[in-house]
């Protein structure tokens, strides 16, 4: 078994209980997604998770 950095789940209830998804971390692997969607980190039992945040800003050049 490898080690347990502690996967991420995505679009879960407001106690984090049924995720829609659950990405576990592996070296080399990015998750992008929009911040406001709900999301909670497991705690990691072995070895390090590193972690950024980044905000985008962009002007829209499209029609209305």
């Amino acid at each position: 078994m490898g080690r347990n950095l502690g996967s991420v789940n995505l679009g879960t209830g407001a106690r984090g209980d049924d995720p829609i998804v659950r990405v576990q971390p592996e070296a080399g692997k990015v998750l992008v997604f929009p911040h406001r969607i709900y999301h909670r980190g497991a705690p990691v039992a072995d070895g390090r998770k590193y972690v950024m945040r980044s905000d985008i800003m962009c002007r829209w050049l499209g029609g209305e």
